[in-house]
């Protein structure tokens, strides 16, 4: 059939086919089989496993830095504090934003160990596109954590990272979630105290539960509050009940501060104090010798009197009361914290000064306050009145400072006979938040607005020229020896009693 050739006379036998078209047929066949490697791949091909993994999809790097700078945003906003407060609100955010940007397998795996030599390229570059979101991750969780857990956890993976956190706040939540469940449902108002105050507590009680993570609804914040008062609102909580009324905590707050004002209008008593004895009813007579007069001790600033003599001073009342009371308030709530040694790389003694002018309105003298803090936690400290009246806040906080530095040099030559300390030789610094303190700590000559202090309290300035002890800044909200010199609100409070190591101890 090949050799046949075309010539004039009758048509082939039906089925064979001419060499022209046959060879038409042919090229026509192996044209296509020649370019088809030339042509790209359809958009529609469906790639390989490892190369999905390797090359994120279609908008999904536009849709990561779009998550990411939301997650900046959220960032700016809020961060996981140092005492893991709101841990749970902190991880829902994480998730939230790692499940936009297809990220969540970050959290829930490790990287692993790198590929071998002897894999191929394709392998290589999934783990590297693997590293470089790892790391990605690792540096928007860290932007979102406080300075003490950057340091602590700066070289943690994203996967190890969250486990320890869990692992540190988590049973520290369920904990503290106790404790505030128990305050909340356990909280009872006292015949004759304000309603004002009682309503703050349970806000705050509330509050507390709300960060977190349990939302009491509002039908049951408002039967807790009418359970917790006393029998004298016995008529209003039924009026309340029987009305079927459906209040808003403000308008609650209103119409119980309405039945207070009725309540004392209708038991008005004259209250007097009455004394048992002639010695104790001797003893509240002022005297007339001089400034000596009677005395009276319900807080530990009125014991320091002790010491010096009888001294004048007002008659006890409803705000003394209110002192001890809190004082014991917050004994019981912290009768199940310790001091908790340990996290540090390097144990180095740093110490923390600061002082409250005029806090004692008796006698207008300053509280004084240092913490010694080694390993993580308080190792010495104190808070006493300071025995001098101080003209401003900078002679307090120079007081204050003075007798730190005494308390230093003592730690330092203590910490340098144990040999157990490497820096025990350097300077043992000293934090304070007065630039004026500091200045006159550092001046080494003494000029007329000094020279009515006392001057044991120059002994600083020997400690400073001889390399015992630095003096530094450092700002007020990170004075860690705050707390010992004024009542501060409940999230700075928690946050310094933090880092003087003073946490639950959880099994």
């Amino acid at each position: 059939m090949i050799g046949w050739r075309a010539r004039a006379g009758p048509a082939p036998p039906y089925g064979v086919v001419a060499p022209l078209t046959l060879l038409r047929r042919l090229f026509a066949y192996i044209k296509p089989l020649h370019r088809k490697p030339l042509r790209r791949k359809p958009r529609y091909a469906k790639p390989s496993r490892a190369a999905a993994i390797a090359k994120p999809r279609s908008g999904d790097r536009s849709l990561y830095m779009a998550s990411s700078i939301n997650f900046n945003q959220f960032l700016e906003k809020e961060k996981l504090k140092s005492n893991g407060s709101n841990f749970t609100d902190w991880f829902r955010h994480v998730r939230i934003f790692l499940n936009g940007g297809n990220l969540q397998y970050v959290l829930d795996a490790p990287l692993g160990d790198p590929p071998a030599e002897t894999e191929t390229d394709e392998v290589k570059n999934v783990y590297v596109t693997r590293k470089t979101r790892y790391s990605q991750v690792q540096c928007a969780i860290l932007c979102s954590l406080e300075s003490d857990l950057q340091k602590r956890f700066e070289h943690h993976d994203p996967h190890e990272l969250i486990k320890e956190l869990k692992t540190i706040f988590e049973t520290h939540a369920a904990v503290e979630c106790y404790e505030a469940s128990k305050h909340f449902f356990s909280c009872m108002m006292e015949e004759g105290s304000s309603i004002s105050e009682h309503m703050l507590v349970m806000t705050g009680h509330a509050k507390k539960l709300s960060d977190l993570g349990i939302v009491i609804p509002n039908r049951l914040g408002i039967n807790r509050v009418l359970q917790s008062l006393p029998p004298s609102y016995k008529n209003f909580v039924m009026n309340y009940n029987m009305q079927n009324m459906n209040k808003e905590f403000p308008e609650l707050f209103g119409m119980l501060k309405a039945a207070e004002i009725e309540i004392k209008k209708e038991h008005q008593v004259l209250m007097v104090n009455k004394t048992t004895s002639s010695r104790n009813r001797a003893s509240l007579k002022a005297r007339t010798r001089r400034e000596k007069g009677h005395w009276k001790c319900n807080c530990s600033k009125y014991l320091a009197d002790l010491k010096s003599g009888l001294i004048k001073k007002k008659k006890e009342g409803i705000e003394h009361w209110t002192a001890v009371k809190n004082i014991l308030k917050y004994l019981k709530r912290t009768k199940d914290m310790f001091l908790c040694y340990g996290g540090d790389q390097e144990l180095v003694v740093t110490s923390y000064t600061d002082a409250s002018w005029n806090t004692d309105p008796d006698d207008s003298k300053s509280q004084s306050g240092y913490v010694f803090i080694l390993n993580g936690a308080a190792v010495s400290w104190a808070s006493s009145k300071q025995c001098t009246v101080a003209k401003s806040s900078t002679e307090s906080e120079y007081i204050a400072a003075s007798e730190a530095s005494s308390e230093a040099v003592w730690m330092k030559r203590f910490i340098v006979e144990l040999g157990v300390v490497p820096s025990a030789l350097d300077p043992l610094v000293i934090y304070c938040d007065n630039m004026g303190a500091i200045a006159n700590a550092q001046e080494p000559r003494s000029h007329k607005r000094l020279k009515h202090i006392k001057l044991r309290y120059h002994s600083i300035r020997e400690y400073i020229e001889d390399g015992e002890v630095k003096i530094c800044k450092v700002h007020t909200d990170l004075n860690v020896a705050d707390p010992l010199t004024k009542a501060l609100p409940r999230a700075k409070h928690d946050q310094h009693q933090n880092a003087m190591g003073v946490r639950y101890l959880t099994m």
